[in-house]
């Protein structure tokens, strides 16, 4: 296994981790789950390589702004509560993100996002589960740090070479 595939696994373990976490406090609905699960599983296939999809950034930035309307309606129309709501929000924000290829300053952003969601889960819930599962995504958050590192570097070494050629 290579560095970037190594890279790909572990940041997928991370946010794998993350979105157990949250739906093993069964705050979210199965259709909420069922779609962020999927976004993830293409995320991880684009990331690969074995999905040629990428979700354009004037696309992205559209259908946050209209998601936003979404959020207003399940707040003030459905009476969903508030930590729902933007649970709802950060997943779709997190599945954009997923959805397209991705820069250092994009998987930064995931690693943020997957911390958040496992601190709302600990509002939502406290239990053995959580534990084993805050356990497993403690492991992978330092194995998904130290490669990422060592990925920047590489990357900023090699972009170096390349300047002085």
């Amino acid at each position: 296994m290579n560095l970037d595939r190594y890279f790909i696994a572990s940041s997928y373990t991370l946010l794998g981790a993350s979105f157990a976490i949250l739906s093993a406090t069964r705050q979210m609905d199965g259709v909420t789950l069922a779609v962020f699960f999927a976004a993830l599983v293409a995320g991880c296939l684009i990331d690969l390589g074995y999905l040629p999809w990428n979700v354009s950034r004037r696309l992205a930035n559209g259908l946050m702004v209209g998601w936003l309307g979404v959020a207003l309606v399940e707040w003030q129309l459905f009476r969903m509560s508030p930590v729902v709501v933007i649970t709802h929000f950060v997943l779709f924000a997190s599945a954009l993100k997923l959805l397209k290829r991705k820069d250092t300053r994009d998987w930064l952003w995931l690693y943020v996002i997957s911390f958040c969601i496992v601190l709302m889960s600990a509002g939502m819930t406290m239990g053995t589960t959580f534990l084993l599962l805050l356990m497993v995504y403690l492991l992978a958050a330092i194995s998904t740090f130290i490669v990422y590192e060592i990925r920047r570097t590489q990357q900023s070494f090699l972009d170096e070479v390349k300047s002085q050629k």
